[in-house]
């Protein structure tokens, strides 16, 4: 599973520079950001590091990432995903695939924010968080995660607000990646072109570097 995890954060990283813009970004929450927020749209966004690139893709540690090293890593993500082992992704099996990922990841946020373990999130933990910015779009959405309103916030409602934020995601993978409009997505259309290359590599030479990737200038959320 733990192996699963870090495959599913790794394809994350990569369908995540290929998102349509028909979606408003997500928190680290779950929440959706809209045009007026302080941290909505048009909000500075910078890739991720080269270094946290190069932990999740750079297979043969020769310091840049590769095409055939991305295609590697989708290629094992592909065959943990496809758990009917037919050769096609469902957008089932996708949305299951992510979510797994991101209850993780969302578990770990939680752990952070519960300081005394009882299991709760109150506004004064929120407040003391070790991320400002987490802070604050917690302390924003607080009243709408808290779902029984009784000034704490559990993890099963912190789940349930992100699921419903996530919800059909599948679909939308499914939307940009089947290439032939048969409602499958295969293991070629899968690894075909990866998004990740096509905005990093700015030279075009086949691999990303570390300078080309800290040379890329912040972007609007909605650039994702």
């Amino acid at each position: 599973m733990k192996k699963f995890m870090q495959l599913s954060t790794a394809i994350a990283l990569a369908l995540s520079f290929n998102v349509t813009n028909a979606t408003p970004p997500t928190d680290d929450t779950g929440t959706q950001q809209h045009k007026g927020s302080h941290h909505g749209r048009g909000g500075p966004h910078h890739p991720p590091s080269f270094e946290k690139l190069l932990e999740k893709f750079d297979v043969n540690q020769d310091g840049v990432i590769s095409q055939d090293e991305i295609q590697f890593e989708h290629g094992l993500f592909f065959d943990a995903a496809d758990t009917d082992k037919n050769g096609f992704l469902t957008p089932a099996e996708l949305e299951i695939a992510h979510g797994q990922k991101l209850a993780t990841k969302l578990a770990g946020y939680f752990k952070a924010l519960d300081s005394d373990g009882d299991g709760n999130v109150s506004q004064a933990e929120v407040s003391s968080a070790n991320s400002p910015r987490l802070a604050r779009r917690l302390a924003k959405h607080f009243s709408e995660i808290d779902g029984d309103n009784n000034g704490l916030i559990t993890f099963a409602e912190l789940q349930a607000h992100k699921q419903a934020h996530f919800k059909g995601k599948g679909e939308k993978h499914l939307s940009r990646l089947d290439s032939n409009g048969d409602g499958l997505i295969s293991r070629e259309e899968f690894m075909a072109n990866p998004p990740m290359l096509k905005h990093l590599d700015t030279n075009e030479d086949g691999v990303i570097s570390k300078e080309e990737v800290s040379q890329l200038p912040a972007r609007g959320r909605n650039a994702r």
